[in-house]
């Protein structure tokens, strides 16, 4: 790689010597869109079906058989572009681009990184955004003169993909042996070694040292901030100081699959979370919030515009805990090195991210020459 520094100035702005600029529609032979409804897909089918979702289906019928790029032309992923080569079929709000002068993968990957900007700058305020025919064929690329360039560019950017690919699948898989794990660790086995106790036996709910929202005074800190879902800020000052279990005790997102969290040190919470710590002995309190995370709450919910759950149902409940603390520590230990696992190639893919949309930036407005 080397620092290209000539340009030449265009109405587009500064582009690097040597690079041509084109629009879409001239550089793709034929764009138009496919005929179906989005629900034509079949679930056994023998080809891909795109519509305007991320992710493909399948259809026992096709009408293209060729290297494209597919965008899709509304929705909530308004924008996004697939590459296939092969036979396929199409919704009709998805548009087919074949046909192309310049290198398909560099075209994609230009694709991917602008063409968001030019929905956006003509999506009236209020309106839902979608693809006319004239954001795709009117829109301007710059392109390097060498297909050898626009090849080694899409190559370096490829790469990077899969490695980001490799990472999804990765921590996928990693999700899921640690889901069997919890199944596994957190299912009574031998009756004289697990034990039926109620939540208030088991824990001290620490709810009395709450603020209420509408009380709460915060200034900007680094104490997380909790509440009916989760972390909501940062603050200074604090509630509570310690290793606690969170729940939510109203107006929570996701009522079937009620959020709970560990968390320790200091914390700020309001009157929309439960605080739970284990008691001394008893029971241990990361292990216990293993134990909640697959505990179904949904039976304990009153009722109203705001499902709630009560601390006085909260404290009866019934959980199964291994009678032995020493064994809860050891299953809590186990998943908890699977979290850090898991976490820590999240945060790997995250960097991988972060490099590739820098890359991106920088390869295609040429200011690094890949030579």
């Amino acid at each position: 790689m080397t620092k290209k520094q000539t340009y030449k100035h265009t109405e587009i702005g500064a582009v690097p010597a040597g690079w041509k600029m084109k629009k879409l529609g001239e550089v793709c032979g034929k764009i138009t869109t496919g005929k179906l409804d989005a629900n034509a897909m079949v679930e056994d089918g023998d080809y891909r079906f795109y519509t305007c979702a991320r992710d493909y289906y399948f259809i026992d019928k096709y009408a293209f058989d060729n290297e494209a790029l597919l965008i899709s032309g509304n929705g909530e992923n308004v924008g996004y572009v697939h590459y296939y080569k092969g036979k396929f079929n199409a919704y009709q709000r998805t548009y087919v681009l074949t046909a192309f002068t310049e290198n398909i993968h560099f075209i994609k990957f230009y694709l991917d990184s602008f063409l968001a900007q030019r929905i956006d700058a003509e999506v009236n305020l209020g309106n839902t955004p979608y693809i006319k025919m004239g954001t795709l064929t009117e829109m301007q690329l710059i392109i390097p003169s060498s297909e050898t360039e626009q090849s080694r560019i899409a190559s370096v950017l490829s790469d990077t993909d899969t490695l980001i690919t490799a990472l999804d699948k990765l921590i996928e898989k990693k999700k899921k042996i640690k889901e069997g794990a919890m199944v596994a660790l957190l299912t009574p086995k031998k009756k004289d070694e697990w034990k039926e106790v109620s939540l208030g036996e088991a824990c001290d709910i620490l709810n009395n040292l709450r603020v209420p929202v509408a009380e709460a005074r915060r200034e900007k800190g680094s104490v997380p901030y909790y509440g009916a879902n989760g972390i909501q800020d940062y603050v200074k000052g604090f509630t509570h100081d310690g290793e606690f279990v969170l729940i939510a005790e109203d107006g929570a997102n996701d009522l079937a699959n009620y959020p709970v969290q560990y968390t320790t040190g200091r914390i700020w919470v309001n009157n929309h979370a439960h605080i739970l710590k284990g008691k001394e002995k008893e029971v241990d309190t990361l292990f216990l919030s293993y134990l909640l995370k697959k505990f179904d709450f949904q039976s304990a919910l009153v009722g109203g515009t705001r499902a709630k759950l009560n601390k006085g149902v909260l404290e009866k409940l019934e959980i199964r805990i291994p009678t032995s603390i020493v064994y809860q520590t050891k299953i809590a230990n186990i998943l908890s090195s699977m979290d850090v696992e898991i976490s820590a190639l999240e945060q790997k893919r995250e960097k991988y991210r972060q490099i590739k949309s820098g890359m991106m930036q920088q390869l295609l407005n040429g200011q690094i020459r890949l030579n």
